[in-house]
């Protein structure tokens, strides 16, 4: 047999001795989720039902009490090998699903993940691609989420990452065809074809078929404290930061955030020395999702990946 597949059958029996995982998280110095995860993926692997979990404790399943008769004389002979797993070895083994915008993912530092993934190769890193400026609508699913926003409920732990800008961009296309603005007032004869990210405040006028935003959009300048007033007049905005849909349409310009150096080629930065908006973005972890693992994961991206 594979050696890890007798050890995860070993660590099985270990976890079936007690009679709750609450009991058996508490005593093998781990957290529930670890040993619940464990007996999923053990369940998976193996193609059938080894325990069932409710409100009265966790009960062996036929297949389950087979291989508990079976490996229990062996588990008993490789206790004192077998004890510390969870609370040692175990917590720098599973999953932690993450979800974060996909433009965000261009601000991580490559080195140190690929470093992190050296040091720890049993941990593997699920990651969905979400709206940056919106908390999921089932944040429980994962362990940790990245965002612009702050859920209403109270059950996560809140970090502040960085605080990032929005930019403008066009196609290559569109700077050949129309002209590529270079100041404020140039900018402002391209009004009627500017698709912008609403602020969380806007207010959305809707008459008949049109539809226009309540509010006016300041362009900032990087260089010193000067703000500028714009109205675009285009009845279409961006949600997220990832516009790329109206970049790639060749007929707008598109407020995004992205790295220049990681933008394809016919990205064209509009007036590089401005910005639109600044983003908090937040680090949520769930209070349920306690396994060393994620603390490890949580740990990385607010000290070490962030540029």
């Amino acid at each position: 047999m594979d050696p890890k597949a007798l050890r995860d059958l070993l660590y099985f029996v270990q976890i079936v001795e007690y009679t709750s995982l609450n009991m058996a998280a508490q005593k093998l110095n781990a957290s529930r989720v670890t040993l619940g995860r464990f007996l999923q993926q053990l369940e998976a692997d193996l193609g059938q039902r080894l325990v069932r979990v409710d409100h009265e404790g966790m009960k062996l399943t036929q297949a389950g009490k087979s291989i508990y008769n079976k490996f229990k004389p062996i588990a008993d002979n490789c206790y004192d090998e077998m004890k510390g797993f969870f609370g040692q070895s175990q917590e720098h083994e599973g999953v932690v699903k993450i979800i974060a915008p996909e433009t965000y993912l261009d601000f991580w530092n490559g080195a140190q993940l690929l470093a992190f993934k050296q040091k720890y190769p049993g941990i593997h890193l699920d990651i969905y691609f979400g709206n940056a400026l919106i908390v999921p609508s089932d944040p429980y699913r994962f362990d940790l989420v990245i965002t612009g926003g702050l859920p209403s409920c109270q059950n996560f732990y809140i970090n502040k990452l960085s605080t990032i800008r929005s930019e403008l961009f066009c196609h290559e296309e569109y700077a050949n065809k129309y002209g590529l603005p270079t100041t404020i007032d140039e900018l402002r004869r391209h009004q009627n074809r500017m698709i912008m990210i609403p602020p969380a405040s806007s207010k959305r006028i809707s008459d008949g078929n049109r539809s226009e935003l309540g509010n006016t959009v300041v362009i900032h300048s990087k260089q010193n404290n000067k703000t500028y007033s714009l109205e675009p007049q285009s009845n279409i905005t961006a949600t997220g930061f990832n516009a790329s849909l109206f970049i790639n349409s060749k007929s707008f310009i598109a407020e995004t955030v992205i790295h220049n150096a990681d933008a394809p080629k016919y990205y064209v930065p509009v007036l590089p020395n401005y910005y639109v908006k600044e983003f908090n973005m937040y680090l949520l972890r769930s209070q349920f999702a306690t396994s060393k693992v994620v603390s490890l994961v949580s740990n990385l991206i607010t000290e070490n990946i962030i540029d």
